[in-house]
């Protein structure tokens, strides 16, 4: 137990300075959430926040971590004891779908709206949380065997969570800082730079209890740290392509569905049409009927027959596929159809029966279309449908694409291409549609071989590369530490045969100052110079014993030098080779593989060609604003009518995909630069359009005569500005969103600026956020 804190030293500052850090960065994040401050909550708007008790947890861990490092026993046990059980009772939500009203306990969640457990920490983070406390508990019991070990290792798991967490936010990769199914809740980035400094100074701190030299226990701690990072960083691959195959699954669902409904449409009209038909004053015969119904079995695949049933509703007209035998429980002689009939008595629409036996042994189902001349029902025509026959015509190999279907009215299974239950648990997505009286629903789930060609290897490259790194890196930490400790061993034998040789110096010295004296002391002094001899011999004796020893242990020192150089060589050239041979075949993958592997990998090659773009763009953005200036076109007579339907037809891509709706006043002529006004509003209507997420983007356009200048607006219904960024957001490569969130330069508000300012006018917006936006800007009245 450490009981006197621990000694002055590098490792006790970072101890400090680890529970003073995340004592205000815990306080912080509390005042944020009391003050409604959303950047001290989240740091960044699109980032995910730091919840309330995270923050309650880290002021926790700091008072924990100072009170360690200045000797007080109680408080890191209390500490470790509290954040571990607020951990684990958050863990245990997750797990059990339980709710213990722990999340909201001390502050209602008003800055985070629409998440699925408001106030709840990350699963992550309960899981670091745990851990830290058991890491404070354990700090307490550094004297019982491998505690010490426990906690370095503890520390080493603790900053490799919050290091992928952060290298999550910096790629863009979002499984790295969530876990599991809860994508939506995430780690902050805070959060995991608060862990960093807690995970690596409980790993400082067990290192400084030991008792002298770096730790045995410092190699597996480097592996483990790598490997959670592998693992974490696996995981996250994992989480990308299920959620990337989920994304084709449902894309493909939309499409069946989509292709299902408009074949059916298809045979639908044709009842409709036949029924339009016999309803009018035109008089068709039975042959002509028949002829003409022929033609629509042969063409409609699924049709069984096709039935004129009277208002009596016995069968008038019928004929059936391929001059089969009609059924003896056709329409006209069911009671449930009988039932069908009555209701559809009651409506002019398309009625829908049930699932039925058409054969024995093939089920589908009948639609029916009232026939109807001058409001009087005429009878019926009524298409029956094979169901299995209908759907295999329609659900076709082009359009599955490797996956397998189910559909359903109501609560009856109409088709089924698969029994694979499990895949359709796991990986179905479904899609409901009302189509006349029935209601449909389409089940789409991918078959294993669509799931194997669309996935990739590079989850199992990942996590046996890691594992390898790993193993590895904890081996060279092992060597570098084994041959460390070899050199302060030599070093201290060193140091104490120089101690030795400088005795042997100083005795030398004295025989010198009194060897002048000799002579006359001879006789004197023959039995002392005797004793002396011997002593001096004896020094010599241990002198050369000592030389000995030295030249014995230079040697053992060139000879372990001699093989830490053999070992860096080889450690070098056979940790290099392969990274060599990776890199080769991610080359040569590229150079012969590229559009045909998945998309992740067209994906990874696509960005380099994005950033391309993206740098061109910026560099057109900065030639058309250094431009600005150099123009010096002079002032005409401009129609602004004439500018605003131009810039309109430019965007007209833009507008039409976005389904905007522009509008706007009647505008004046005036004296400016026709090319300029258009670039101005050109960059404003887009903007609007840009930072928009309703679904019926709306602007608006329009101009006030003034007596000396004229005053033009431009409003919108988008996301808004909070007025705080209001001057920011003229100003050249200032952005309030990242480009992965909406695309740009920064450029383009910078250019309106400039060109309103060189017309001798001033811009400005008016904005809140979340209540659209309003950009004014004014040109002098030259008249």
């Amino acid at each position: 137990m450490i009981k006197e804190g621990l000694p002055f030293s590098w490792q006790k500052h970072a101890v400090i300075f680890a529970g003073g850090f995340s004592l205000v960065l815990g306080l912080t994040v509390i005042i944020g959430w009391h003050t409604h401050n959303l950047t001290l909550v989240k740091i960044y708007p699109s980032l995910a926040a730091m919840q309330y008790n995270t923050a309650l947890a880290f002021v926790i861990s700091g008072t924990g971590l100072l009170a360690t490092a200045f000797g007080l026993p109680l408080f890191p046990a209390v500490s470790g004891a509290v954040i571990a059980l607020i951990g684990f009772l958050t863990l245990t939500q997750y797990t059990f779908a339980v709710n213990l009203n722990i999340d909201q306990l001390f502050i209602k969640d008003t800055i985070t709206p629409g998440l699925l457990y408001p106030g709840r920490m990350a699963p992550n983070t309960a899981v670091n949380f745990i851990l830290t406390g058991s890491a404070l508990l354990l700090t307490r019991k550094t004297e019982v065997k491998y505690s010490n070990f426990a906690l370095g290792c503890l520390g080493s798991i603790i900053t490799a969570f919050g290091a992928i967490s952060i290298l999550g936010y910096l790629i863009g990769l979002r499984g790295a800082y969530t876990w599991g199914s809860f994508l939506s809740i995430g780690m902050a980035f805070h959060t995991a730079v608060g862990f960093m400094v807690i995970g690596f100074s409980i790993t400082l701190f067990a290192w400084q209890v030991e008792e002298a030299g770096s730790p045995q226990w410092i190699p597996f701690a480097a592996g483990l740290s790598v490997m959670a990072i592998t693992i974490s960083l696996w995981q996250s691959l994992v989480l990308q392509e299920r959620i990337h195959i989920e994304k084709l699954v449902q894309e493909k669902t939309l499409d069946i569905s989509g292709s299902i409904k408009d074949n059916l449409e298809f045979r639908i009209q044709s009842l409709i049409r036949m029924a339009s038909r016999l309803g009018s004053s035109e008089k068709i015969s039975k042959k002509e009927w028949e002829h003409d119904t022929r033609l629509y079995i042969e063409h409609f695949a699924g049709f069984h027959t096709i039935e004129v049933i009277e208002p009596t509703l016995h069968v008038h007209w019928i004929v059936s596929q391929e001059n089969k035998n009609v059924p003896n429980n056709h329409l006209g002689f069911k009671k449930q159809q009988q039932e069908m009939f009555t209701a559809a008595r009651g409506q002019r629409d398309v009625y829908f029966s049930g699932l039925r036996d058409v054969t024995p042994g093939v089920q589908g189902f009948s639609v029916s279309v009232p026939i109807f001349y001058k409001n009087t029902l005429k009878g019926f025509v009524v298409g029956i449908f094979e169901s299995k026959n209908l759907f295999d015509s329609i659900l076709h190999k082009n359009i599955i694409a490797g996956n397998s279907v189910v559909i359903l009215k109501e609560k009856d299974e109409i088709y089924r291409s698969d029994n694979d239950r499990l895949l359709e648990m796991e990986l179905g997505r479904e899609i409901e549609f009302k189509q006349y009286d029935a209601a449909w629903r389409v089940k789409v789930w991918p078959k294993q071989a669509y799931i194997a060609e669309v996935t990739s290897p590079l989850q199992e490259i990942t996590l046996a590369a890691g594992a390898i790194v790993a193993f590895i890196f904890a081996f060279t930490v092992y060597f570098i530490q084994t041959a460390r400790k070899k050199e302060r061993g030599i070093a201290q034998i060193n140091q104490r045969l120089n101690s030795e040789i400088e005795k042997c110096k100083l005795i030398e010295d004295e025989i010198r100052k009194y060897q002048w004296h000799l002579e006359e002391l001879v006789e004197e002094r023959t039995v002392e110079l005797e004793s002396i001899n011997k002593q001096l011999q004896w020094e010599i004796s241990v002198r050369k014993t000592a030389e000995d020893a030295v030249a014995k242990h230079a040697l053992d020192l060139e000879r372990s030098n001699a093989d830490l150089e053999q070992f860096a060589y080889v450690a070098s050239h056979d940790l290099q080779e392969p990274l060599r041979i990776i890199a080769g075949y991610l080359q040569l993958l590229a150079r012969r593989y590229k559009e045909k592997l998945d998309n992740d990998a067209d994906e990874f090659i696509s960005y380099a060609v994005d950033g391309a773009n993206r740098m061109q763009t910026l560099i057109g953005d900065l030639l058309a604003y250094s431009r600005i200036d150099s123009r010096n076109k002079e002032l005409s007579s401009v129609d602004l009518e004439h500018v605003f339907n131009r810039s309109l037809s430019n965007l007209k891509a833009v507008i039409s995909e976005r389904s905007t709706i522009v509008t706007h006043d009647p505008l004046p002529t005036i004296t400016a630069d026709a090319t300029q006004l258009e670039q101005v509003l050109m960059n404003l209507i887009i903007n609007a359009i840009k930072y928009n997420h309703e679904a019926l983007p709306c602007v608006h356009v329009s101009a006030i005569i003034k007596e000396d200048e004229l005053l033009f607006s431009i409003r919108d219904n988008g996301i808004g500005i909070d007025p705080k960024y209001h001057d920011r957001i003229f100003v050249i490569f200032q952005r309030l969103h990242g480009k992965n969130e909406y695309s740009g330069t920064g450029i383009g508000l910078a250019i309106c600026k400039k060109v309103v300012e060189n017309h001798g006018g001033r811009i400005w917006v008016e904005s809140e956020v979340g209540k659209g936006s309003t950009f004014y800007f004014t040109i002098p009245n030259r008249k």
